[in-house]
C-alpha cells in the first residue's frame, strides 16, 4: 500500500510557469490524495477538490492601545512588482496625514526598493518614509505601529496581516484575495478597491484621526483571529483531512 500524499497550495495558481514544468505537475497531480488551500480565494483558482484550511498564528496576551503608539503606518512586505507596494505609498501620500506628524515605514527588500524610494520623493513624502530593508524584528514594529498597510490584490492569505491582527494592529487592507476572508471577516472592515489610491487614502485619514475607532477596529480584528485563525485550529482541521485518506 503506497503513502498517502497531502498537498498544501499557497498560491492563487495552477502549478507549472512552462509547458516542461506543467506536464510534470500534471503527473504529480495524478498521486495526490487530497490537497489543502490556504484560502477559498486560493481553493477556487486551483484545479481539483481541495479543503480550505486557514493558517493560524501565535495569538499575543499583551498588545498597545493606540495611544501607546507611534505615529507610523507601516508596509512590511517583499518589494517585488506583484505585491503592489507602490499603491502604499501613493496611499499615505495621497492622505496627506504626514502634514499632521505620521511615517510610513517600509520593512522589506525586494527589487522595487529603488522604485518606490524614487516614487515617495516625487509624491513628496520622502522625508516622511523609511525604507527599514529585510527585518527581522517585524513584530516589534507591529506593536509600535499604528496601522498596518496589505495592499497585494493576489495574497493567499496573507501572514504578516494575520500577526497584525493577533498583535491588534489595525489593518488597511486591499479588498481582494486572502484578505477577505481575514480582514474582510470583521465588521466594518478597512478595505478598498484593488489599485484604489483614493479609497485607500480617505480610510488612512479616518483612521489616524481617530484613535477610539482604531482600538475598537483592532479589538475585532484581534478577536477574529483568536476564534478562527490559531495554530490549533489550524492543526486539527488539517489532521481531519490526514485521517480522511490514511
Amino acid at each position: 500500500m503506497s503513502t498517502p500524499l497531502v498537498v498544501t497550495r499557497h498560491f492563487a495558481r495552477d502549478r507549472g510557469n512552462n509547458p516542461a514544468s506543467t506536464l510534470a505537475a500534471a503527473g504529480a497531480a495524478q498521486r495526490v490524495d487530497a490537497q489543502i488551500a490556504i484560502s477559498h480565494y486560493v481553493s477556487r483558482a486551483i484545479a481539483g477538490t481541495s479543503f480550505v484550511i486557514h493558517p493560524g498564528v501565535d495569538s499575543t496576551s499583551t498588545t498597545r492601545t493606540a495611544g501607546e503608539r507611534d505615529r507610523v503606518v507601516l508596509l512590511a512586505q517583499r518589494l517585488e512588482l506583484e505585491k503592489e507596494s507602490d499603491v502604499a505609498v501613493r496611499s499615505f501620500a495621497r492622505s496627506g496625514v504626514a502634514d499632521n506628524g505620521w511615517r510610513l515605514h517600509v520593512a522589506g527588500d525586494g527589487a522595487e526598493r529603488p522604485r518606490l524610494t524614487a516614487l515617495a520623493h516625487q509624491l513628496g513624502i520622502g522625508e516622511s518614509t523609511c525604507f527599514l530593508g529585510h527585518r527581522s524584528d517585524v513584530a516589534s514594529l507591529m506593536e509600535r505601529a499604528s496601522v498596518l498597510l496589505a495592499p497585494c490584490s493576489i495574497e493567499g492569505l496573507g501572514l504578516t496581516v494575520l500577526e497584525s491582527m493577533a498583535s491588534a494592529l489595525p489593518v488597511l487592507a486591499v479588498g481582494a484575495g486572502g484578505h477577505l476572508e481575514t480582514v474582510g471577516s470583521v465588521a466594518d472592515a478597512a478595505l478598498h478597491p484593488p489599485g484604489d489610491v483614493e479609497r485607500a487614502a480617505d480610510l488612512l485619514v479616518r483612521l489616524t484621526s481617530d484613535a477610539f475607532l482604531r482600538d475598537a477596529y483592532a479589538a475585532r480584528l484581534q478577536r477574529a483571529q483568536r476564534a478562527r485563525f490559531t495554530p490549533a485550529h489550524q492543526a486539527r482541521e488539517t489532521a481531519s483531512v490526514y485521517a480522511a485518506v490514511v
